[in-house]
């Protein structure tokens, strides 16, 4: 099955459109966004892609921002050894989940891969993409299943908190003041 989802980036004033494939084997997301941030152009491509229980595998990010162009590559092996430009990782060792900061797409990846019974709440470590200051570190984030599609996202330590909705798929539908879906449409055609 594939969606394909448009999100408007409120706070980043972005366009993206994502392309979500998911098999029985795996998940594969091939994104395109486009935006503007503090008098900054910016146009990032990303590549996706995960196991079939939503854990991030590979990522490749291409961004140009204003007139450079920056590249990453992420890989991760079953044993959650990662990689970064093809050199060993390990201070992402403990990591399981990826977040960029540009697209929403990344806050599906915990909520669809962890067990939310009632109202559970789980801490991950996570691979967090900065792609506006170049940054790329482990952080620990935190996710509370609030009611049948509604998530609440926390950075640990608490500096950041939003209450996420999710459609039926656990694709975001509205982050406040951050992004919203715009469209989305649903289909067997593959990548």
């Amino acid at each position: 099955m594939q969606h394909n989802i448009i999100w408007k980036g409120i706070e980043y004033h972005s366009l993206e459109n994502c392309i979500v494939e998911v098999t029985g084997q795996c998940v594969k997301v091939q994104s395109s966004i486009v935006g503007h941030y503090q008098q900054a152009l910016y146009k990032v491509d990303y590549y996706l892609l995960a196991n079939e229980q939503w854990e991030t595998r590979e990522l490749e990010i291409k961004c140009q921002l204003r007139d450079e162009i920056h590249q990453w590559s992420l890989r991760c092996d079953a044993r959650s050894h990662w990689w970064l430009q093809g050199e060993a990782a390990p201070q992402f060792d403990q990591c399981t989940d990826v977040d960029i900061t540009l697209t929403c797409l990344t806050n599906s990846l915990p909520i669809r891969r962890l067990s939310f019974d009632a109202t559970a709440t789980h801490q991950i470590d996570v691979v967090y993409f900065n792609i506006l200051e170049q940054t790329v570190l482990p952080v620990q984030q935190q996710y509370t299943r609030l009611q049948e599609g509604q998530f609440k996202f926390e950075n640990v330590p608490n500096d950041f908190e939003a209450v996420i909705d999710v459609d039926e798929h656990g694709l975001v539908t509205y982050y406040p003041d951050l992004f919203e879906r715009a469209a989305v449409a649903v289909s067997a055609y593959k990548v």
